[in-house]
């Protein structure tokens, strides 16, 4: 099963399918250009943003991993901003804009940003994790002050 499909299952098997992004804590609601009622064409909306939220994340990922952060920043905010209508979609893509400004040693923010992840997955386990990370990197800012 493609990735894409997959992850088209999460959407619309959490119960947070439809055409008004689920919110995001200190993120604008932002809402899709298609009122219509659940159809093919609701579908295919959703099977488009998927793909693209994909493919930024894993641009993000290439970049992060050669150094670019500028450019992960920008294509995870992207994802994030226009392309994430689950929960599972802007937990990730936070956890990845976290993951970035730690590797850039900006550690407020990448706590920041796990904080935000954690409110907003649906797993437990990841909850604890990613509270976890933000407490350690509030402990690694608080000591070098």
């Amino acid at each position: 099963m493609s990735a894409r499909i997959s992850l088209l299952i999460i959407i619309f098997s959490s119960g947070l399918c439809g055409c008004v992004k689920a919110d995001v804590p200190n993120q604008k609601k932002v809402e899709s250009t298609s009122q219509t009622a659940p159809s093919t064409n609701h579908f295919d909306q959703h099977f488009n943003d998927a793909g693209k939220f994909l493919d930024l994340k894993h641009s993000g990922d290439a970049y992060r991993q050669q150094g670019a952060y500028d450019k992960a920043l920008l294509a995870y905010k992207e994802a994030l901003d226009k392309h994430a209508y689950s929960r599972p979609e802007q937990s990730i893509a936070l956890d990845r804009i976290a993951m970035t400004y730690e590797a850039i040693g900006d550690f407020k923010r990448a706590a920041d940003n796990y904080e935000l992840s954690a409110e907003v997955t649906m797993n437990e386990g990841n909850r604890d994790m990613l509270k976890s990370k933000a407490s350690a990197l509030r402990a690694k800012v608080a000591n070098q002050n």
